[in-house]
Parts: structure tokens; C-alpha cells; sequence
């Protein structure tokens, strides 16, 4: 079923990609989706306490999305390798 993959790949896959730092803002976007969905379709009719988990991952995610890999991070160190002058 096409929704197991994506939450697979939104829950599982992305959070890995996000671990190691390689493709980083598209890892975080897909997670924050996945977290979108979960805080306004999945939980849609619950009270902010049960959707709080999920909207916090998504607000960090989000962050992620905007701010990019760190200078550790594996998006980093193919940058390097690609421009030696940074």
C-alpha cells in the first residue's frame, strides 16, 4: 500500500538520512510531512495533548529544512570535496 511506503520512508528512512547528515533539508522536509499529516489528518479530531509530540517534530523538522546539514555532516563533507575553496 502506498501509504505504508511513504510513512516508512517519512518515519524511518529520512530520520536515518537526518542521523548521518545526507540530504539533510529533503530528509527533513519528508519527516516534517510525514509529521503534518500525523499532527493534522491522523490526530485531527484530538485534543492538542495527543497532537503536542507530533507538532514539536514537526517545528524541529521545519527548522532542519530551513537551516540545512551542520559542519560535520556528511552534506558538508561532499560540499568540501566538490568546492575545496570553502
Amino acid at each position: 500500500e502506498v501509504s505504508l511506503i511513504l510513512a516508512v520512508i517519512g518515519e524511518l528512512l529520512a530520520p536515518l538520512l537526518l542521523v548521518i547528515g545526507l540530504k539533510t533539508r529533503l530528509a527533513a522536509l519528508i519527516a516534517a510531512l510525514t509529521m503534518a499529516v500525523a499532527a493534522f489528518g491522523a490526530h485531527a479530531g484530538d485534543g492538542i495533548e495527543d497532537r503536542e509530540h507530533s507538532l514539536i517534530y514537526l517545528i524541529l523538522f521545519l527548522s532542519l529544512v530551513f537551516s540545512g546539514a551542520g559542519k560535520w555532516s556528511v552534506d558538508e563533507f561532499l560540499s568540501r570535496k566538490k568546492n575545496p575553496k570553502k
